[in-house]
């Protein structure tokens, strides 16, 4: 019984593995994005310098978001709903600053992965505290799920290398 409940939990720790590991190999896809500048008392910056510095703290913002994103493949059957929500407030505040820079990004549509892991925090949420790990990982399969799917679906669109 156990075995058929964790076998959907490696499925998705694979996904979040792909996710993880995708695009490392692949030229970056060109993507449009606007051009800005930035002045401050008559002097101004060039709008590549500035592309570049937001491109970049996006990047390493959606790193951050993936390693929190990770936690998961940890949940064993010694973990605890605590456990789960600890991972979800990580991912939750790393969603927070990836949303953050990808709005000085610009090109990024993240209403989808939102509206996911929205669904995941209120399925987090809505665990019994004496929830047993089983049923706590069985309940979340599918918030999970959606996650890992529209998360790969940024990986592929975004600006990152």
């Amino acid at each position: 019984m156990l075995l058929r409940l964790l076998t959907p939990l490696l499925a998705v720790t694979l996904a979040l593995s792909a996710i993880a590991c995708s695009g490392d190999d692949d030229p970056p896809a060109p993507s449009p994005t606007p051009t800005a500048t930035t002045s401050s008392a008559g002097a101004s910056r060039t709008p590549g310098a500035t592309e570049t510095a937001a491109r970049a703290q996006y990047c390493k913002d959606l790193d951050s978001f993936k390693k929190s994103a990770e936690q998961i493949k940890n949940l064993s059957t010694k973990s605890s709903v605590d456990d789960v929500k600890k991972i979800k407030a990580d991912l939750s505040s790393s969603w927070d600053r990836l949303k953050d820079s990808a709005k000085t990004v610009g090109t990024v549509k993240l209403d989808r992965l939102d509206a996911a892991l929205d669904n995941f925090e209120e399925a987090v949420d809505d665990l019994p505290q004496n929830a047993s790990i089983q049923t706590t990982i069985t309940s979340l399969l599918l918030p999970i799920a959606e996650v890992v799917q529209e998360g790969s679906k940024i990986e592929i669109e975004g600006p990152c290398p």
